[in-house]
């Protein structure tokens, strides 16, 4: 099979770009653009797509959640290098222009699981890539004028600073957003490189703490009017140990029915 072909239901593409982060080496940003005559097919905001492409004569394939919003010509991921050969550090080793096959988006982590009208969204490392896509389309929702949440407060949780992926776009946000709008980014590693102004705290801790999950007052009253306990749909993503500590704490408070999670492991 050439690299322009496809098979039924897979479209061709063309990494534009992939990048670690700026000051680390683990994380990289990703950029998948269509064809001129064959645009990226549409996707629901929360979605997966699998990339397909050739490495050392071999066919292989990578699963990841689609970062971007729904109304985005092209694709951004957040890919991880899991420290070992394998699929990802091949699909990490190619080439910007090097060309993909891509399968049409698929998943039910998606908006419609939203209920309540105020959100959460909590990330753990690339785990914020499906949540970026939700909140750009709530965001978009709301420059048009489109009914969406009355708030939303981001956690991201991540080793060190530089693995903050989107920081000055989430910080930037938070002054022109249709919407009231917080970004609470927390550091697991401080001893690494220190905070830089984000919490020294794991995620699922900050998350409990600020909004009094385990039965202490919250952490940060400023919350209280922008998440409602038992009105606010909390969103996760990220490491499995993250989220099963999320919903152990939950468990028995105004929060639990709250959830809205995948377990993929």
């Amino acid at each position: 099979m050439t690299p322009e072909s496809s098979t039924a239901g897979e479209c061709p593409a063309i990494l534009e770009s992939l990048r670690p982060l700026p000051g680390q080496e683990r994380l990289f940003h990703c950029v998948v653009r269509g064809l001129e005559d064959a645009p990226l097919p549409g996707f629901q905001a929360g979605q997966h797509a699998r990339l397909f492409f050739t490495a050392g004569g071999e066919e292989l394939s990578q699963i990841l959640s689609i970062a971007s919003g729904p109304g985005n010509p092209t694709w951004d991921f957040l890919v991880a290098d899991p420290g070992s050969d394998g699929p990802t550090r091949a699909f990490l080793a190619l080439p910007d222009g090097a060309h993909l096959r891509v399968d049409r988006p698929q998943g039910t982590f998606t908006l419609d699981r939203i209920r309540q009208p105020h959100v959460a969204l909590v990330a753990g490392g690339a785990g914020l890539a499906p949540l970026r896509s939700m909140l750009l389309e709530f965001l978009a929702r709301g420059q048009a004028g489109e009914p969406g949440p009355r708030s939303i407060v981001l956690w991201h949780g991540a080793r060190t600073p530089e693995e903050l992926a989107f920081r000055r776009e989430f910080e930037e946000m938070e002054g022109r957003a249709p919407f009231p709008f917080a970004y609470r980014p927390c550091i697991s590693q401080t001893e690494l490189s220190g905070a830089e102004g984000a919490n020294p705290e794991r995620v699922d801790l900050a998350l409990a703490a600020d909004l009094g999950m385990i039965g202490e007052p919250p952490k940060d009253s400023s919350l209280e009017a922008l998440l409602p306990a038992g009105n606010t749909a909390i969103v996760l993503c990220g490491p499995p140990e993250m989220v099963d500590s999320i919903i152990a704490m939950a468990e028995g408070s105004l929060w639990e029915a709250s959830l809205v999670y995948e377990k993929w492991w």
